[in-house]
C-alpha cells in the first residue's frame, strides 16, 4: 500500500511539473509578445523600418524586464496550474 501511495505522490508531481513548465513557456512567449514576434517575423534588415531598434538585442534589452520575463509568467504558470489540477480534482 506504501508503494502505491508513493507511486501516486510521484506521478501528480510528474504532472504538474510537466503542465507548470510548458505553461510557464507559454505564458513567457504571450507576455513577451513583442520579442516573440519580432524574432519571428521581422529579418534584421526590416527591422529597423518596423520598430526603432537598430538590432534584434536591442529590442529584447529594451522589452526584458524582471516583471514581464520572470514575475509576470511565474505567476500565471502558477495560477494556470493550480486552476488546471483543482478543475480535475472536483471531477
Amino acid at each position: 500500500m506504501k508503494y502505491t501511495i508513493s507511486h501516486l505522490g510521484y506521478r501528480i508531481d510528474s504532472r504538474m511539473i510537466f503542465t507548470f513548465i510548458v505553461s510557464f513557456f507559454i505564458a513567457w512567449l504571450l507576455w513577451n509578445w513583442q520579442i516573440t514576434f519580432a524574432l519571428f517575423f521581422y529579418h534584421a534588415e526590416h527591422l529597423k523600418k518596423a520598430t526603432s531598434f537598430d538590432t534584434h538585442f536591442d529590442l529584447v534589452v529594451s522589452y526584458a524586464t524582471v516583471l514581464k520575463s520572470f514575475f509576470g509568467p511565474l505567476c500565471s504558470a502558477m495560477l494556470y496550474t493550480l486552476v488546471a489540477f483543482s478543475r480535475n480534482n472536483n471531477e
